[in-house]
């Protein structure tokens, strides 16, 4: 009797672990942020762009922006739009009121159940309504707009206060060539006649 229960709960193990090995389950993998950049415009705002491959359980997108990169407040909550067959789908939204000084963006994709993913943080600087440095971060070229354009002297400064760069900006050529830096934080002072009329920083990628 003990060998018959003894063979009967073999079989019964042996069929339970055949079986779970043998089921499978459909896992939606996660999304995949590829692109993400934040540019200002002193005519329409702070234009966000983000590139994503999409899982089949995401639902929508949160716009934040915070002054310290800390405390986020969120601005805009956009509907996934995309199909599931595209291999990439990119979204924008353009923040109007903007604030002066040194701002920071990021985008939260959040799904149906609840779960949310954060993109990376990417950060606009405008000391005021009149000057603003885009994009940021950048790779190649670098805009500087002021509102009272004029023949500027740039000074471009490294993470340890070394000067790295100087440049004149003759407007309305407002681009600036930083392809050759290394990557990494940089500072920058914008200057007329020896006067300085403007200063902030940027990321080169």
């Amino acid at each position: 009797m003990q060998r018959l229960h003894f063979l009967l709960f073999f079989i019964a193990s042996f069929i339970f672990s055949f079986n779970n090995a043998n089921s499978t389950t459909c896992v939606g993998l996660p999304i995949r942020w590829l692109n993400f950049t934040a540019d200002i415009s002193e005519q329409s705002g702070v234009h966000l762009v983000w590139t994503v491959v999409e899982d089949n359980t995401v639902k929508k997108y949160h716009v934040e922006r915070s002054t310290d990169a800390v405390q986020w407040i969120r601005l805009a909550s956009i509907k996934r739009t995309g199909p599931l067959d595209l291999p990439s789908i990119e979204y924008d939204y353009t923040d109007i009121d903007y604030l002066p000084g040194k701002t920071f963006y990021r985008i939260v994709s959040e799904d149906v159940y609840g779960k949310t993913r954060t993109s990376e943080v990417r950060q606009v600087i405008a000391a005021d309504q009149d000057f603003s440095i885009s994009p940021n971060p950048a790779k190649n070229k670098l805009t500087i707009k002021q509102k009272n354009a004029r023949t500027s002297l740039v000074d471009i400064y490294d993470n340890y206060g070394k000067l790295i760069l100087t440049c004149k900006l003759v407007y309305p050529n407002e681009t600036i060539d930083i392809s050759k830096l290394a990557k990494g934080n940089y500072f920058l002072r914008v200057s007329v006649d020896g006067i300085e009329t403007a200063s902030g920083s940027f990321i080169k990628i």
